[in-house]
């Protein structure tokens, strides 16, 4: 079975995926190419000091590197599929501000360097059965009360790759896929982040 696609009536979430790609692959491209001429120059070194083995997997590892350090293993892991909710796990995590942007705390309580406190939030990992008959995990942020989120155990979800959020089959309270927030207001579009809202039809056979 063909992984679920963005639907067609969603144009700005199949440009969101499309940018979020571009932007993986200049950031890997351009790193791989600095990496890439420090392989070259060392390649001669390392052979004459540890041999060619040593050298090889040296260039190697130089050229590997950047690609893991952009999320490549997220990026090639990240695909789409359709199945029914097996477990939900509800966690709360510390989320502060520093220098560096929004920092999540995992072990609310433990003494951290000096930060602005942005507050508790909700995290639910969604353990699905696809259609397949594997088990996937995906782990949203929820931007309300984890009473609040409509997703139940039982419940048929597609995840889209490059989303991070599953559209709930057949929900009245669409849960918009790119935020996570909750919209009843059958306007369309996310009243959290303006992204256009996904509600998949209770018909499987047009899922995709």
């Amino acid at each position: 079975m063909n992984p679920p696609v963005i639907p067609a009536e969603n144009p700005d979430l199949i440009a969101l995926v499309k940018e979020r790609d571009r932007r993986f692959l200049t950031k890997w491209l351009f790193s791989t190419t600095l990496t890439t001429s420090l392989a070259v120059a060392c390649f001669g070194l390392a052979m004459n000091a540890y041999g060619l083995l040593v050298a090889i997997l040296l260039a190697l590892s130089l050229i590997l590197l950047p690609f893991l350090l952009c999320g490549g293993m997220g990026w090639i892991t990240d695909r789409g599929f359709a199945g029914r909710v097996e477990a939900l796990d509800f966690s709360v995590r510390l989320e502060t501000h520093d220098t560096l942007g929004v920092v999540t705390v995992k072990g609310i309580g433990r003494k951290k360097v000096k930060r602005a406190t942005a507050g508790e939030v909700n995290y639910c990992k969604i353990s699905v059965l696809t259609d397949e008959g594997a088990r996937k995990t995906c782990t949203v942020r929820l931007p309300g009360d984890s009473d609040a989120f409509p997703l139940r155990k039982g419940d048929r979800v597609i995840k889209y790759r490059g989303l991070p959020c599953p559209a709930i089959v057949g929900c009245k309270t669409p849960l918009c896929v790119v935020c996570g927030h909750l919209d009843d207001d059958g306007k369309g579009e996310c009243r959290g982040c303006g992204a256009t809202l996904i509600v998949p039809p209770m018909d499987e056979g047009s899922l995709g």
